[in-house]
């Protein structure tokens, strides 16, 4: 994956969402499957769904948008250069530009929203949720979901409450929840979550990424099949 011109780079967030948004596809889902990833950056989040989607069927979309004209073009190559060139698009704009109804709405959103501004005006953006924040992102799921769809993202664990119930005035519930722990024994750092339309329980869990110096095997586990070492 090239990531020399997006202002964020591959980090382990984007990885984590895109392969837990991953293990939720099956091949019963309805085609055809449209995705939007919202803030693709390098498009890495769009590609593994891709790659993932490929496995069970050839009929589906995925839009990466992105405000930022180099992280667009960045993805455009990146998405070009892969496999499934044919299903993949990227565009410079707000994910709120994007029409149509979405099998699954992702993204790993800006969080940084009482934070010091950063120094370099491209990273800033991508980083503080005045670009693109949560609420903003629920608010358009909730109009441009099909029926059976899901929105997908990862933010730190201390803004859970504030996103479950924000989901909820939407008419959006929780359908899995992943809390991810640096190493065990810490205090969650991030949260990954699922929501779609139905009310119907939801699957917690929670997720190790270091063991006694090394990746987690359930760490490993769950990027295997998009990292070369795992």
């Amino acid at each position: 994956v090239r990531n020399d011109a997006s202002a964020m780079k591959v980090g382990t967030d984007g990885v984590l969402l895109g392969a837990f948004a991953a293990a939720g596809l099956s091949p019963e889902l309805h085609t055809p499957f449209r995705v939007l990833d919202a803030g693709t950056g390098t498009g890495t989040i769009a590609l593994m769904l891709a790659q993932k989607l490929s496995s069970f069927t050839s009929d589906f979309e995925i839009i990466g948008a992105d405000t930022d004209q180099p992280s667009a073009e960045e993805a455009t190559l990146n998405f070009a250069s892969s496999p499934w060139a044919q299903q993949l698009k990227a565009i410079q704009g707000s994910f709120s530009s994007c029409p149509g109804a979405f099998s699954l709405i992702i993204s790993n959103p800006p969080y940084f929203e009482n934070a010091l501004q950063a120094p370099e005006q491209r990273r800033c953006s991508s980083r503080h949720a005045a670009a693109l924040s949560f609420r903003s992102l629920l608010e358009y799921s909730s109009s441009h979901l099909c029926p059976d769809g899901s929105v997908s993202l990862i933010l730190p664990f201390n803004q859970e409450t504030d996103l479950l119930r924000h989901a909820g005035s939407l008419g959006l519930f929780p359908k899995r929840l992943t809390r991810v722990h640096t190493i065990a024994g810490k205090e969650p750092s991030r949260i990954l979550a699922e929501f779609s339309y139905e009310k119907s329980g939801c699957c917690e869990e929670d997720l190790v990424i270091h063991e006694g110096g090394e990746y987690s095997q359930a760490y490993r586990e769950l990027v295997q099949d998009y990292y070369l070492w795992a």
